[in-house]
């Protein structure tokens, strides 16, 4: 590289804001002289080749100057950079030596930024630091990205700066999962950067399936997977190519048509396919099939694709992933969160749900934003309604009524049964599972994970009579229920409904009751006034000696 490549960003900064007027005049009169003078335009070309160290057909360079002069150098690098990096290709490809260069559009950038650098020089010295703030500079990334763009097909770049723009595109991407949640890439990376001791090895010729249940983060390790491609490629380490694809784009689409966008026809690739449950089950099985054939029949390429469970007949090649250890997601939480020690006490079923990172985060955003969860039962509530807030077939689940009460029917039987039976016909059982909260085989769906089972079993608890006594009336019915009890005493919708659900479970199991009570009252009881919408100063004094009364005819005096 050419050295050139830590500039700031373009556009007017502090500076240059005060005359923007006046920098735009600089720029003009610049483009002038070089569309007219044939001895600025050489002086341009001889400093171009001293910054770079680069040969390029002078002649041809010198004709392409003379012809954006007075037009596109105008525009400040940031606005003008792509274009102005194509035509030059373009211009400079007449030449056989150019032609045949592997990294063309690469050279072809550094020489554009060159040239406004060498164009600034030609100013005096007080307008030259004006012009180089505000006008010649711009970020190297950010340019590379709009070359990609502009470029006609696969842009031609040096392994740095294909490098470079992978990582860019990686970073969007994972900016995009973490929006959702409200969360910057800065605030996880170094949490995120964990995975990297999870990501699989695939020896070459071959390709491997992860596995894993919504929100296990399978897209993050496949993230972190080809980050470390990047880096070898990169470092000149490995020969394979990078490329990231999403399955629903090779619904439609040859496999062979997509990696020509990214790496000549003999190059090796290692291909991350994401999101094969987004698909068809049939369409999923084709593309496996097809990028099994590319990595097979192309030397040194490897390939690894995401789906959740049941999307595919189970296979060696396939692995399962259902998230991070225990201590990784407590790194995770307290990462987003800013708090430490903040799952020490967690309960088992919670523990295991934050396992997956998707989780983990949403934890960690309930925690910093002061919304801290009053119980564990207040923050499986909230993390489920979270996943099922944001737009996906998830969400899906709680728009369409069918589903939602297939659903919900599903997870009453399954609690109620210990995870044996879910008493849906064959035809009910494949309707949820287009939803990405249902995995399980054929003669039984099981939820994703247990905290959807729970919150769902929690909504019939307060809409099914007789329901909430049947689940308290024994130790080991009890021990099955106990959590949808308390996120169902969470998400009672009024004062009314919940001293309904209160007196139930008092008047069945006291005992039993005071335990569901505790995961509740933090959040609904009399200290936490900030917490509790429900409290009313009108109402208080009916509703406390009503609860005293429910205690003393549970209890006895």
């Amino acid at each position: 590289m050419s050295g050139l490549e830590p500039l700031i960003a373009s556009g007017f900064t502090a500076a240059g804001k005060a005359a923007p007027a006046a920098v735009g005049r600089l720029a003009a009169a610049i483009g002038l002289k070089l569309a007219k003078s044939w001895t600025w335009r050489w002086r341009v070309a001889r400093d171009v080749r001293r910054q770079t160290g680069s040969t390029f057909p002078a002649k041809r360079y010198r004709a392409w100057l003379k012809g954006v002069a007075g037009r596109d150098l105008r525009r400040p690098i940031g606005e003008a950079g792509a274009e102005l990096t194509v035509t030059l290709d373009e211009a400079l490809s007449g030449d056989k030596s150019w032609s045949v260069r592997d990294d063309r559009h690469s050279v072809a950038l550094m020489l554009v930024q060159a040239t406004y650098l060498a164009a600034v020089a030609l100013s005096e010295p007080g307008d030259a630091a004006l012009l180089q703030e505000t006008w010649a500079q711009a970020r190297h990334d950010e340019l590379l990205g709009h070359v990609a763009q502009k470029a006609s097909g696969r842009p031609l770049l040096s392994r740095e700066d294909r490098g470079a723009l992978l990582l860019t595109e990686s970073s969007a991407r994972r900016r995009r999962r973490l929006a959702a949640l409200g969360v910057s890439e800065d605030r996880v990376t170094n949490a995120l950067d964990l995975l990297n001791s999870n990501t699989p090895v695939i020896k070459p010729g071959n390709l491997l399936i992860v596995v894993g249940s919504f929100g296990a983060g399978k897209s993050e390790l496949a993230e972190a997977w080809i980050r470390q491609r990047i880096g070898d490629y990169e470092g000149g380490s490995s020969l394979s190519v990078p490329v990231w694809l999403h399955a629903s784009d090779l619904g439609h689409r040859p496999l062979d048509e997509s990696l020509s966008h990214h790496a000549k026809l003999d190059e090796p690739c290692a291909i991350v396919v994401d999101g094969l449950d987004e698909v068809d089950g049939q369409v999923a099985a084709r593309i496996v099939e097809r990028v099994g054939v590319f990595v097979e029949t192309n030397a040194q390429s490897v390939a690894l694709l995401t789906s959740r469970h049941g999307v595919l007949p189970k296979s060696d090649e396939q692995q399962p992933w259902d998230g991070v250890t225990a201590d990784q997601a407590r790194l995770l939480i307290e990462a987003v969160s800013g708090t430490s020690h903040a799952t020490w006490d967690w309960n088992p079923m919670l523990i295991e749900s934050v396992r997956r990172p998707f989780f983990a985060i949403g934890a960690g955003v309930l925690l910093a934003e002061g919304a801290r969860p009053s119980s564990q039962a207040d923050l499986v509530r909230r993390l489920v309604e979270l996943a099922l807030a944001m737009p996906s077939s998830a969400s899906v689940s709680v728009q369409d009524s069918e589903l939602y009460q297939l659903l919900v029917q599903a997870a009453v039987a399954l609690v109620t049964n210990g995870g044996t039976s879910d008493s849906l016909t064959f035809q009910e059982r494949q309707k949820i599972r287009t939803t990405r909260l249902i995995t399980g085989s054929d003669s039984c769906a099981e939820f994703t994970l247990p905290i959807f089972q729970q919150w769902f079993a929690a909504q019939a608890l307060l809409s099914q009579d007789g329901l909430l006594t049947e689940a308290i009336s024994g130790p080991s019915s009890f021990d099955r229920w106990r959590w949808s009890m308390s996120i169902a005493g969470l998400s009672a919708p009024t004062a009314d409904a919940f001293d309904a659900f209160a007196q139930t479970i008092l008047q069945a199991n006291p005992g039993a009751a005071a335990w569901v009570l505790e995961q509740v009252s933090s959040a609904r009881g009399w200290p936490n006034r900030k917490a509790n919408q429900f409290v009313d100063p009108s109402t208080a004094g009916a509703r406390i000696l009503h609860a005293t009364r429910m205690w003393i005819n549970a209890t006895g005096v």
